[in-house]
């Protein structure tokens, strides 16, 4: 990982031009092995008749550079006025190793590349109305392009699309321990890079999973109303409503028997949500959080593929206390429960967790040393369900997976201008389409 950058203050108004460069490489390896055996009921029940080994190794780096920059002008006390632009282009190589009981299986191993720029220029402004009153307004455009190359068969696909993406932001300061925020944004959530990646992984001889070449990216529009009280207790109202949600659809073959998951986009999804969050320093050595969310969500399709609605209501709640003792030694103790809800085609039940972490530093803070376990206590496992057509499928997801962790963290040096590295943009978010309702989405690279 590197990262490069300039900024120039042309005045002390602020006034300022800044550049960042960012390159950051990688690579992965991914193994799985299943052994398999294959009965016929009808003809024997105890000894199968074939017996097999599988095992998929997946091995891939990621190359990613990027070039943002900045120029922001205040114009007096009450207007400014902010542009940028950033160019990004990323690279995944993916390779395919397949062998079926310890013989290389030519047929099922593959070499995937997929290129990616994307290039975006944004403008927003901001006014005041008074000490009261603030608006600020935006617009973004981008334009992507991508290749995907797969090797062995020769196979070249391209995607390129542009949008625009407005935001709006208006805040009103009732008193000093009373604001209101209302706020409007629309964005861009691409495929993971694993999505994209058609290779048809065996998991036995039954049942594979691949990647969609066709996968569009998902659109969010987005109001939210968000009310503060003593900069204590936080309230927000949100509702979303996004397009084309990408999601893993199990698919079952003419047959009846041999089946497979591809993640597809769905026609539509809205979400309706009201949260209460507070962080609370009952003592300079004590903090608590506490975090209560209802939700609402309704996902449907209706074409010739796929034919579905999934209507759900459920509820999260979050909470940790901080204890700091003397000498700087500090633990967290922080616990959630979820009581079920969905995502996309797939409902899941209630699962819960407790988690610890315990940190002391040392050298005037130079030096900060911490371990962790999460789900010291957690549900066994979630049940998930999905139902489209006349398809009906149950699975269980083992949610009792405790982690331990330990790490180090070095202080040095001074810390660097936070406007050099933070900026509220959306160029990378990615989305899987698995069980992102319950925590957990992922992709090759991101």
């Amino acid at each position: 990982l590197l990262n490069l950058n300039y900024l120039h203050k042309f005045d002390s108004l602020g006034q300022n031009l800044s550049f960042n460069f960012d390159l950051s490489k990688n690579s992965s390896s991914d193994f799985y092995g299943s052994s398999n055996k294959y009965y016929n009921l009808l003809i024997n029940q105890i000894d199968p008749y074939k017996t097999e080994s599988l095992e998929n190794l997946t091995s891939g780096s990621y190359g990613s550079y990027s070039l943002r920059g900045d120029y922001f002008k205040p114009f007096g006390k009450d207007f400014s006025l902010e542009t940028g632009f950033k160019l990004a282009y990323t690279k995944v190589d993916n390779a395919l190793e397949a062998t079926r009981d310890g013989v290389d299986d030519v047929g099922r191993s593959n070499n995937f590349i997929l290129d990616e720029n994307i290039n975006a220029i944004y403008a927003s402004m901001k006014k005041g109305f008074g000490p009261k009153t603030s608006m600020r307004l935006g617009l973004r455009f981008e334009n992507t392009n991508l290749k995907g190359n797969q090797i062995k068969y020769d196979s070249v696909f391209r995607q390129t699309y542009s949008d625009l993406f407005p935001n709006l932001s208006l805040a009103h300061s009732f008193s000093d321990i009373s604001n209101l925020n209302l706020t409007y944004g629309m964005r861009i959530s691409r495929p993971s890079y694993s999505n994209l990646n058609p290779f048809h992984i065996a998991l036995n001889d039954f049942s594979y999973k691949s990647g969609n070449t066709e996968l569009k990216p998902q659109y969010t529009h987005n109001i939210s109303l968000q009310h503060s009280f003593m900069y204590v207790l936080f309230t927000n109202l949100t509702y979303s409503y996004t397009k084309d949600i990408v999601t893993e659809m199990p698919i079952i073959g003419d047959n009846g028997i041999i089946s497979s998951t591809m993640p597809m986009n769905i026609q539509n999804s809205h979400n309706l949500n009201l949260s209460l969050s507070t962080s609370i320093p009952i003592k300079p050595w004590l903090m608590v959080v506490a975090y209560l969310s209802e939700n609402y969500s309704n996902s449907s399709a209706t074409s010739e593929e796929i034919n579905f609605e999934n209507e759900v209501f459920s509820f999260m709640g979050y909470g940790s206390v901080n204890i700091t003792f003397p000498k700087k030694y500090r633990l967290d103790v922080s616990g959630y429960y979820t009581s079920g809800g969905a995502w996309g085609l797939y409902k899941y039940k209630s699962f819960y967790g407790l988690n610890l972490n315990a940190t002391k530093s040392f050298f005037k803070d130079k030096i900060e040393v911490n371990a962790g376990i999460n789900n010291l206590i957690s549900s066994k496992n979630t049940d998930v369900s999905y139902s489209y057509d006349n398809t009906i499928g149950y699975t269980t997801s083992n949610m009792n997976f405790r982690m331990y962790t330990i790490g180090l963290r070095l202080n040095l040096g001074k810390r660097l201008d936070a406007k050099l590295n933070v900026r509220d943009d959306r160029y990378d978010e990615r989305v899987s389409g698995k069980q992102e309702g319950g925590g957990m989405q992922g992709g090759f690279g991101r």
